[in-house]
């Protein structure tokens, strides 16, 4: 993973707490992108479980984001995403070797303000 170091410091002390649950929604992400249209050889969806995957981690990263003092109400949705959507435009800077899951990430973010 190309890593910008001096970023991932700056990234580390801003979310202490957030940082490992971002780093799995990359991972998360990553797999979203790669498994979107794909099945099994029996038939069965390989997205959906990414995906769920991907929303359970979402959900670490809003209390993460609790704990890091980035967020207040967790049951804020439009803020929450907002943050979690200034935190990975961050991570996008630090870790440069992820443009599949950040592309995901841009287009669930379309797609879920498009929905408010």
């Amino acid at each position: 993973m190309a890593t910008n170091r001096s970023l991932e410091v700056i990234l580390m002390a801003r979310y202490p707490n957030t940082l490992k649950h971002l780093q799995q929604l990359l991972m998360d992400m990553e797999s979203c992108a790669k498994n979107y249209g794909q099945k099994t050889w029996l038939g069965r969806d390989k997205f959906q479980p990414s995906f769920d995957k991907f929303m359970s981690t979402i959900g670490l990263c809003v209390y993460g984001l609790i704990m890091d003092g980035q967020l207040d109400d967790p049951e804020d949705t439009v803020g929450a995403m907002e943050a979690i959507d200034l935190a990975l435009a961050r991570c996008e800077e630090t870790y440069t070797s992820w443009p599949l899951a950040f592309g995901f990430w841009n287009d669930y973010y379309i797609q879920f303000q498009a929905k408010l």
